[in-house]
């Protein structure tokens, strides 16, 4: 990551700066417009579990969840939930809308891409009753995204969810944020520990990836760590290998869309069957990039997970497990 460029900015920001200096930040999720995951869509649910207030939302074309944000106080604007992405991301014209001032750049990655994007503060941000003060958002071009679903503004990060116990519910299409615990105590189900990282003093800029540790049937001797992403369709195996010549690769390639208004070539991988704790989930068809040119990666991740392979997904942050298809 290139060094850190930091403008002037109140002395009590200093910890939330000096945190991004040492990480790779990923932002942005994959989209691939001829390549999709299926799901069941059943009938609304009344409440969240333990009567936590919910939002219900309508998905996007690719399972994708939308809901209402207000920030400082304005809006509400549509952004995508992405628990892929460790910020929260502002598209630059409703930055200028809401005099959000960049105070620093921080270096990201989007889907195997690097680029230094703008960082600012916001004062608050709400999605229906629950919100978060002073999180560090990137500013940053929605790009293919935008051009998918017009009234997107943003993202909404885990810089922001890290603060809740999240239900993503697709089988009901409803989203359930909890800071109590009280929906963590009703939830039933395999509680697969997320993969353990390195803590750092002070309080943190950029939340911590979801990592899940997982066996795939290509490669059972070793785990396999995976980031649960919500903000995409596509299965992805930042390497993999592959018999087939680069020539084949490229006549069987789709063009999936990043949110820097460019796209990544990627290949579909035989199907894998893959073990997360006790529970086995056959046949995902992972997608993995054409090897043109440098591929970017995060350290100690080797790919993406889609949330929307389930009908539910429970996240505990404050406990640091996850519950797939929770009872």
């Amino acid at each position: 990551m290139s060094p850190l460029k930091r403008e002037p900015r109140a002395a009590e920001d200093d910890v939330k700066y000096e945190a991004i200096t040492r990480k790779r930040i990923q932002t942005s999720s994959l989209l691939c417009l001829l390549f999709g995951l299926t799901n069941l869509l059943v009938a609304e649910a009344s409440l969240c579990p333990g009567n936590v207030p919910k939002f219900q939302y309508q998905p996007l074309d690719h399972l994708q969840i939308a809901v209402p944000v207000r920030i400082n106080s304005s809006g509400p604007y549509e952004f995508l939930v992405d628990t892929g992405s460790q910020l929260t991301i502002v598209e630059p014209s409703l930055a200028a809308e809401l005099g959000l001032k960049p105070v620093a750049t921080g270096g990201v990655i989007s889907v195997t891409r690097y680029a230094d994007v703008p960082m600012a503060l916001a004062d608050r941000i709400e999605a229906g009753s629950v919100f978060v003060e002073r999180p560090v958002v990137a500013i940053e071009d929605l790009g293919q995204l935008k051009e998918l679903y017009p009234k997107i503004r943003g993202k909404l990060g885990e810089s922001f969810l890290e603060h809740f116990d999240v239900l993503l519910d697709y089988a009901h299409k409803a989203l359930c944020l909890d800071d109590s615990g009280t929906m963590r105590e009703e939830m039933q189900g395999e509680r697969v520990p997320l993969v353990a990282q390195e803590t750092q003093q002070g309080r943190l800029a950029v939340a911590h990836p979801i990592l899940i540790g997982a066996r795939l049937s290509s490669s059972s001797s070793r785990e396999t760590i995976l980031r649960l992403d919500s903000g995409t369709n596509v299965a992805l195996l930042y390497k993999a290998r592959l018999e087939a010549p680069l020539w084949k690769q490229m006549e069987n390639a789709k063009q999936c869309a990043v949110t820097h208004r460019s796209s990544v070539s990627l290949t579909v991988v035989p199907p894998q069957d893959v073990r997360i704790g006790g529970r086995l989930v056959r046949g995902v068809a992972f997608m993995t990039p054409v090897r043109t040119g440098k591929i970017v990666t995060i350290a100690g991740e080797d790919g993406l997970l889609p949330s929307a392979l389930f009908k539910r997904v429970f996240i505990s942050h404050a406990k640091q497990f996850v519950i797939f298809d929770p009872l």
